[in-house]
């Protein structure tokens, strides 16, 4: 989805955890109630501060216009 976005956006081995990573993060956030906070992701993860987690967050959910929900029917489409 993110690629279809914004065509300059290159997916590669550098970067693929970063964005892996941002997905559940977000995806944690708008299903759960309760989330986990920026520090502990960016232990988990491997990245250098809460700072990087926040700031990626922040051009995802621009990428995506803050549009998450995602319809059944196009999760079955991509799923396949």
């Amino acid at each position: 989805r993110l690629e279809q976005l914004d065509s300059t956006l290159h997916i590669n081995s550098y970067n693929v955890h970063r964005l892996f990573l941002t997905a559940v993060h977000l995806g944690i956030k708008y299903t759960e109630d309760v989330g986990y906070a920026a520090h502990f992701i960016a232990k988990v993860g491997g990245l250098s501060s809460s700072r990087e987690v926040n700031a990626l967050e922040r051009q995802m959910l621009m990428l995506l216009k803050f549009e998450l929900y995602i319809d059944p029917q196009v999760f079955l489409f991509l799923k396949a």
